[in-house]
């Protein structure tokens, strides 16, 4: 017990020594900032890996180096301190990620990275195709629920919490809550439109919140699909970000029509223009309200993003973009059911997955613990990944069978009408299109990333199927 207090203490002295050079870092600071966080994290074995790669991008002068800069130069103090604490130490490699490996090791179970609530299905906006003007204040998720989730998050070891919705700045006191929790990371998807001078003032104030602005691509694109003058509102959104240094980033659903626009030079030097750090490439998923395959990217599509999309942005800018399908071979496939994120929705129901509307519990009636390990969790955990091709990543459609056969087992309830055509009038076009996918992406597979060797992280959910 005396050898943890003393390790403990030693680690707060570390953290504060990092904290004052975070507040005024140089280019001199980041070796020995990379030290101490070496220093904190100890054994972590994600932390050998990440730290020393880190370290070579730093002097081999990479796109990811100058980021790294970026964020020294262009975050205002209680952001750096805020992201540091609560990112890279508190979850990442701190308290946090020994709690969630001490349960794992202990009890079988390992909490995931993050946790993603959707307090409020309303929104501001009217967007084509989408159903959030159909819900109320009354369909909103407790303030004391989401508080209490955020409570019991923290008892698993999860710190960093990804807000989605409708629109989550509709909700009251979603910022109340983030300040309330000034040691957790609140990552918050938004269309910038309620983002006002006030607003991002108390956002630079906290630290601990970090927008990601939902765009389409430039003017005519965004305004498509969002309503007339929408890229012009989330501009400003950006330019009131970057001028508080604020941390932000950007999120693009990619749809056939869009992808190249999505991952021109163009558009991705315009959103370092603006001061964003990071972004993510979602592909339209056939879910939700009237959902429509024919948007989806087809599979050639796919395979010309893994060349001219996320990968090379991230090579030639400092701009840490994100595809969460053509990346999915860097964490091992697919990441839903808990493995390493999850979702609530604002009626409380527990899903795998952002995109899967389907769950067996409701937050309402349960824990988060005995939600997460769950049987249909774990069914879902224990066939990851689903495909030997981890560029065929998802349960939904590279793999629809799969998700099939843990429905007809597990009886999950949709969460909203309409969800289970997936599984049903949806089933023909997914099941052309995945094998359409495994013909186009088998190659590219092979020759990247099997001929070369490639090792996939190493496997740490060894669950049965059932509880």
């Amino acid at each position: 017990m005396a050898w943890n207090t003393l390790t403990s203490f030693a680690q707060e002295q570390s953290l504060s020594v990092l904290l004052t050079l975070l507040e005024h870092a140089s280019d001199v600071d980041v070796e020995r900032i990379l030290n101490l966080v070496e220093h904190i994290a100890g054994d972590n074995p994600i932390a050998r890996q990440q730290i020393p790669a880190i370290r070579r991008l730093w002097h081999e002068r990479h796109p990811g180096a100058q980021l790294i800069r970026r964020f020294l130069r262009e975050c205002n103090p209680q952001v750096r301190r805020a992201l540091i604490r609560n990112v890279v130490l508190n979850n990442s490699y701190g308290p946090a990620a020994q709690v969630r490996t001490r349960l794992m090791e202990t009890e079988g179970f390992r909490p995931p990275f993050t946790m993603l609530i959707s307090p409020t299905m309303r929104c501001n906006l009217h967007c084509t195709g989408c159903y959030a003007a159909n819900y109320t204040r009354k369909d909103d998720l407790p303030g004391e629920v989401f508080d209490r989730l955020l409570g019991e998050g923290k008892e698993l070891g999860i710190y960093l919490i990804t807000v989605l919705g409708g629109e989550p700045f509709v909700y009251h006191g979603l910022l109340d809550l983030c300040e309330k929790h000034p040691n957790m990371a609140f990552m918050v998807f938004t269309n910038g439109s309620l983002l006002t001078e006030s607003t991002v003032e108390r956002i630079a104030r906290l630290g601990n919140v970090a927008p990601m602005i939902s765009v389409e691509g430039f003017r005519e694109e965004t305004d498509a699909r969002r309503g007339p003058g929408a890229f012009d509102r989330l501009s400003e959104a950006m330019q009131r970000l970057h001028q508080a240094g604020v941390f932000f980033g950007f999120s693009a659903m990619v749809t056939r029509h869009n992808v190249e626009t999505v991952c021109s030079d163009a558009f991705n030097d315009w959103l370092l223009e603006q001061g964003a750090f990071i972004g993510w490439h979602f592909l339209y998923m056939p879910v939700g309200h009237n959902p429509n395959p024919a948007l989806m990217p087809t599979p050639q599509q796919r395979a010309w993003m893994r060349v001219h999309g996320a990968a090379r942005i991230r090579a030639t800018r400092p701009l840490f973009v994100i595809d969460f399908w053509n990346d999915a071979p860097y964490v091992g496939g697919c990441i839903a059911g808990a493995k390493d994120y999850f979702h609530i929705n604002s009626r409380g129901d527990v899903e795998p997955c952002i995109f899967t509307h389907f769950a067996t519990h409701n937050i309402h009636q349960t824990s988060l613990r005995e939600a997460l390990d769950s049987p249909f969790f774990r069914a879902i955990r224990a066939r990851q990944p689903f495909n030997p091709n981890l560029l065929l990543p998802c349960q939904l459609i590279d793999n629809p069978h799969v998700f099939r056969e843990i429905a007809a087992q597990y009886h999950p309830y949709p969460t909203h009408p309409g969800a289970e055509t997936l599984l049903t009038e949806l089933a023909p076009a997914l099941d052309a299109y995945a094998a359409c996918v495994q013909q186009v992406l088998a190659p590219a597979w092979e020759q990247d990333f099997v001929a070369k060797g490639f090792q996939a992280p190493q496997q740490t959910w060894l669950e049965p199927a059932t509880a």
